[in-house]
């Protein structure tokens, strides 16, 4: 039986987003489908096109607050 996703939690029981998501290869790859595809899953727009532009386009300066993936150049 597969296991659920789920993010590890700081000490204020916040996500830690820099590395804590758990989930299946599975849906690692369902993830990557979707960035690929733009933000549509299955003919639908799940998350907006711009956004996902935004979050893999490389930014100059990188701020503890940027909601980007790390892009390694």
């Amino acid at each position: 039986m597969e296991q659920p996703s789920y993010w590890l939690l700081d000490s204020r029981s916040r996500e830690m987003a820099f590395a804590g998501l758990n989930m299946t290869a599975r849906d690692f790859a369902k993830l990557g489908e979707l960035y690929r595809n733009g933000g549509m899953w299955r003919d639908r727009q799940v998350v907006p096109a711009e956004w996902v532009n935004a979050s893999t386009t490389r930014m100059r300066r990188i701020s503890r607050r940027a909601k980007q993936w790390w892009l390694i150049a």
